[in-house]
């Protein structure tokens, strides 16, 4: 033993460990780590330059070495197993959220990996949520959070004002629209798009529609 046979308390944390060598540089089992294992059968000595391996499982990250030594009697510091994070479906119905890029009821991701989300159909980004590309972070994983948003209804004054008209095969359709739906329109026979990328539709956002316009072509 190297240092103080004994510890004591000072104000709430104990004053250093004492550290134990093994006798003529042999090391002991190696240390045991959490979510991880040795690649070989433990043993109870190991002679002075001994080099063993860890790994940890799938899904799992290794931080640190995935090597350890014994040296002058003692184990270096062995690797540390992050635990996955999993975006399941109960967690985002919760916060009305879903995975933007993935399909699935369920998501598994390692440490440090990013989730990116985006809110259901129907809902709005919720001013104080948390940022919608989230981290892994050792197993934990803070959702996004969206609120209800308002319906749109397409107004026929509206759309005459602005030259344009539903396409014939979503007349027959309901007029009503949930936040975050995109509304195809068409332009009025003789008119052309206002706008220079020539799209002629509009999103229904919290209950407000930015109408596309049309003018009169004469060409």
């Amino acid at each position: 033993m190297t240092g103080a046979s004994t510890v004591a308390c000072q104000n709430g944390t104990w004053t250093e460990l004492p550290k134990c060598k093994g006798k003529g540089g042999k090391c002991g089992p190696p240390p045991v780590i959490e979510n991880g294992d040795l690649l070989s059968f433990p043993m109870q000595e190991y002679p002075q330059g001994t080099t063993l391996e860890y790994k940890c499982p799938s899904l799992y990250v290794l931080e640190g070495s995935q090597y350890i030594t014994c040296t002058d009697g003692q184990w270096t510091s062995p690797p540390v197993c992050l635990v996955a994070c999993a975006a399941s479906e109960e967690d985002m119905g919760r916060n009305n959220v879903e995975l933007k890029w993935v399909t699935g009821r369920k998501l598994y991701v390692r440490s440090g990996d990013v989730i990116e989300f985006q809110c259901k159909r129907g809902y709005l980004e919720d001013p104080a949520s948390s940022p919608f590309r989230a981290q892994c972070m050792e197993g934990m994983l803070e959702y996004p959070r969206c609120k209800p948003g308002r319906n749109c209804t397409v107004h026929q004054s509206a759309m005459e004002r602005n030259n344009i008209q539903l396409p014939s095969s979503s007349r027959s359709s309901t007029s009503i629209y949930r936040s975050g739906d995109y509304i195809s329109f068409e332009c009025k026979w003789w008119y052309r798009p206002v706008s220079h990328s020539g799209k002629v539709r509009a999103e229904c956002l919290d209950g407000v529609i930015n109408y596309p316009t049309c003018e009169w072509y004469f060409g």
